[in-house]
């Protein structure tokens, strides 16, 4: 058995001065008195005399030591003052040891950096799928073993396939995997995956100095820094009774094929937030985190230690994906980590993360059908720590690989788990209402069962006689293309117009289509694990939807919810608002319906405002839907949301709207519905609560309003490990819809219309 003690950096001298050669930790300017550098994390300023900085910046250039700049200064006062200020430099962050200055400026590549842009996935794609097969050369077997070194020409040889070499047909057999079987690891193949990642083979190599065990991988120096931490989804199954808990552990090697682990936590709910891709964890036994004491190797190899250390990381990585090949598990090295998560996972907070790696059972053919059902999308957590506001959730946000949109969807939970699973449902929801099918073309005056279209929504004659106005009007006797949705009240299938279903993109696409009685978003789609749940979620955004358009339309606040009423998270949430300098007015609107909870929350020294809306059928589901819309618009807001240019006659999409709002000329356009009239407490508004969505849907039903549904689920609708989605896309004559873009706002659908209302409203 080995015992090991790893020097710290104290005990190397890492601050030696003899050693230590100071230099700038990233890109700079002296600004008078100032000077700034720019890093990875922000940027550090360091006020001093201007003399003074100009001297650091002209010595301080990494090739030299701290006592050999203090050397070349004659007068003792200036020595000393400079040797302080040499130190104040580089405990501030403004200068680093020139060895370290790599990993000062790692925070470039990680996982969540905001610096530099991809190229598109369509032009990207071309690295890895760049080859194409062609008949192999008859002449290869017969290629003689010699070659004249001055030759130009290639030549090739043939490899001989040995069926009984172990690690041929290991790496033969070798594949990354996405997906997972979902049963318990078995202890023993856990071992000798994590054994053969930086296992002891040899405990007895001497090297000069001292005992160097011999591992499974090399390293320079024979240094062996690479720590490893797995992170286990579920308990594995031991030979002779349980094996290890579901936890995190730090890997540990004491000696010749051993392994020992130390948990470092049993909390895994973080887990799904260290990644990009937390879809593939959903049936995977777990993770593999390699880490190591960068700063350590530094000592050693200044900056080459970085790659020294990455290249260990991919050797052991490799020889995992070897060895659970051999032994019939999925494997997947992973780079798309979330390193400041890792680090908080592992309990390692100045590591550098080195890699990682999903493992877990093969999947069945059945869970491979399922996974492919999946859309493809790129995915990134959005939420990021902040001194002035952070988020009380994960945020998670996902598009369409390929997709016709740009424009991402969010998921926001405490668990990023869910997180994740919302983000992925309203991508696959907005899909859904970008692949029209079962479309059929008729005249209205033609069909026996339709819904006439402008009894969901309605333009103006003036709008129609606006100078390049998007939509025309409605005629009965014109083809049309029509979708097939299914009434609330009786089952009836009845045609509805493909403009109020689909996309008018996506309609032009699939049908030719080019002109639009109305231009169709997202309102009113929802996804669920069922039908009925998509179906009552689309129903309640139109309800939220119509609860705000028609207080718009009358330039009219709703009615305030008291602040000391509210339950104490509630208001605990909306105080953190309140520090940051906005002011939020709680409403609710007037909706026979359901209850509405209106958001409006106004920076009057920062000249912007921002709102959100929820709806349910409990006062609670609708706070909590609103809040947590408004408390990602406030972080937006805060924490330098780009909005551009935005002026009212440029707004077309729910982005252009939020960004008009953000701008000091127009942010107090919407003021008249920030204060309300009257006020009442949360308890006195949770009397109108709804028992049940058949409660719900009886009330919309004897108020005149019969819902109708078509189910828009896309092609690809399952999510995580396979779960499949439904989509539907609601309607309910007599309802105001919700529209984006200026002067497209419904008009002919209400007899109520302040002129004020002709503004492009803040809802985004």
């Amino acid at each position: 058995m080995l015992k090991e003690a790893l020097p710290t950096t104290q005990d190397l001298r890492a601050d030696d001065p003899d050693r230590v050669c100071p230099m700038l930790a990233g890109p700079s300017m002296i600004d008078g008195d100032t000077l700034i550098v720019r890093q990875a994390q922000g940027e550090i300023a360091v006020q001093a005399d201007r003399a003074l900085l100009r001297k650091a910046f002209r010595l301080c250039d990494g090739t030299r030591s701290v006592t050999e700049l203090l050397a070349g200064i004659a007068k003792p006062d200036a020595r000393d003052q400079f040797g302080r200020f040499l130190r104040f430099l580089l405990d501030s962050g403004a200068f680093v040891d020139a060895s370290g200055y790599l990993l000062a400026n790692m925070g470039f590549a990680w996982g969540n950096n905001p610096y530099g842009q991809a190229a598109p996935d369509d032009v990207s794609e071309r690295i890895g799928y760049r080859f194409s097969q062609t008949a192999p050369d008859a002449t290869v077997a017969h290629a003689e073993p010699s070659f004249a070194a001055e030759s130009s020409a290639a030549v090739e040889f043939s490899v001989a396939r040995n069926p009984d070499d172990g690690l041929q047909s290991a790496m033969d057999a070798r594949v990354s995997t996405y997906a997972f079987g979902g049963a318990p690891l078995a202890q023993g193949k856990l071992d000798q995956l994590v054994w053969s990642l930086a296992g002891i083979v040899g405990e007895t190599r001497a090297r000069a100095g001292g005992l160097a065990p011999r591992r499974t991988t090399p390293s320079a120096g024979s240094m062996h820094l690479a720590e490893v931490y797995v992170a286990l989804r579920q308990p594995t199954s031991g030979d002779a009774g349980p094996g290890l808990a579901a936890g995190i552990y730090r890997v540990q090697y004491p000696g010749e094929y051993r392994v020992r682990y130390t948990l470092v936590s049993a909390a895994l709910a973080l887990l799904p937030r260290a990644v990009a891709k937390p879809w593939c964890l959903e049936s995977a036994a777990g993770m593999v985190f390699l880490a190591a004491d960068a700063g350590l190797a530094a000592l050693r190899y200044r900056n080459r230690a970085v790659q020294y250390l990455y290249t260990e990381a991919g050797m052991a990585l490799q020889n995992g994906a070897l060895t659970a090949s051999r032994q019939g598990m999925g494997f997947v090295a992973f780079g798309s980590y979330y390193e400041a998560v890792v680090r908080s996972l592992c309990g390692t907070p100045d590591h550098l993360i080195l890699g990682s790696a999903i493992f877990g059972g093969l999947p069945s053919p059945a869970q491979l059908a399922r996974a492919d059902e999946a859309p493809a999308v790129d995915f990134a957590w959005a939420e990021a720590p902040s001194a002035e506001y952070s988020l009380p959730f994960h945020v998670g946000r996902a598009k369409l690989k390929h997709g016709p949109s740009d424009r991402p969807t969010w998921g926001r939970d405490t668990d990023p788990a869910l997180a994740f699973r919302k983000a992925l449902a309203e991508t696959i929801e907005r899909q859904g209402y970008r692949e029209p099918r079962g479309l059929r073309q008729a005249a209205y005056a033609d069909l026996e069962d339709a819904l006439d279209p402008r009894e969901v929504a309605r333009f103006s004659a003036a709008q129609y006689r606006g100078q390049d106005f998007a939509c025309v009007p409605f005629d009965a006797h014109a083809p049309y293309w029509w979708a097939e949705a299914e009434r609330l009240t009786d089952g009836r299938r009845i045609a509805v117009l493909a403009d109020l279903v689909y996309s008018a993109d996506a309609l032009r696409d699939a049908c030719g289509q080019t002109s639009y009685y109305w231009r169709s978003n997202s309102s009113g789609c929802a996804a669920g694990t069922t039908m009925a749940d998509a179906r009552l979620a689309g129903t309640l955004e139109l309800i939220e939807r119509d609860a705000f358009m028609r207080h718009w339309f009358a330039q009219q606040p709703g009615t305030g919810l008291r602040p000391d009423s509210l339950p104490g998270p509630f208001q605990d949430r909306l105080r953190a608002i309140a520090s940051t300098g906005f002011t939020v007015s709680v409403q609710t609107l007037a909706s026979r319906w359901a209850q509405v909870i209106f958001l409006f929350a106004r920076h009057a020294e920062r000249r912007f405002a921002c709102v959100s809306a929820g709806a349910g059928l409990s006062i609670g589901r609708a706070m909590e839907s609103a809040l947590v819309e408004l408390e990602s618009r406030v972080f937006s807001l805060l924490n330098g949301h780009d909005v551009g240019r935005m002026s009212p006659a440029r707004v077309r999409t729910p982005d252009d709207h939020f960004a008009l709002y953000a701008r000091p000329a127009w942010f107090n356009r919407a003021d008249r519905l920030f204060t309300p009239l009257a006020e009442l407490s949360y308890a006195e508004a949770g009397r109108r609560d709804l028992a049940s969505p058949q409660a719900f849907y009886d009330g919309l039903v004897d108020g005149g309003i019969a819902p109708l549904f078509v189910d828009i689920t896309p092609r690809k609708n399952a999510i995580g490990g396979g779960d499949r989605l439904a989509v539907a896309r609601a309607f309910a004559p007599g309802l105001i819809p919700m529209a984006f873009g200026a002067g497209m706002e419904p008009r002919g659908s209400t007899s109520v219309r302040h002129p004020a209302s002709a503004f492009p409203h803040p809802f985004p």
